[in-house]
């Protein structure tokens, strides 16, 4: 695997990064996953953060999501007077947006990080 991945860094990565690659003497491996629920609220339960919707690293939005779902559930909250109602509109925002992030990721890896889907 170790002269696999020089091989193509040096064929894939601008030379900066190659150079950080080729010279690492204990090359690994980190699996990038990409993950999306159907829903985020089930029952009493709602998903937030990585739970609901993991993004490749790439994106660098991992804590973010995770404090704009706290965020936008807390006002969500406060704006309905029905938890069911507002349940429903939270699930059916953060779910867009999650599911946006992640295609986000997986666009950024295909084209502009040569990672693949």
């Amino acid at each position: 695997i170790r002269t696999s991945q020089r091989e193509r860094a040096v064929t894939t990565l601008p030379p900066v990064f190659e150079s950080v690659v080729t010279e690492t003497p204990d090359l690994f491996v980190q699996a990038i996953y990409d993950l999306s629920v159907p829903e985020m609220v089930v029952d009493r339960v709602c998903m937030l953060g990585d739970s609901a919707f993991v993004a490749r690293p790439h994106t660098a939005a991992g804590t973010a999501k995770a404090v704009g779902d706290a965020v936008t559930f807390a006002e969500t909250l406060s704006q309905h007077e029905s938890l069911e109602t507002a349940l429903t509109a939270w699930n059916q925002a953060r779910r867009a947006y999650g599911a946006q992030l992640v295609a986000r990721g997986t666009r950024m890896g295909e084209d502009r990080l040569n990672l693949g889907s």
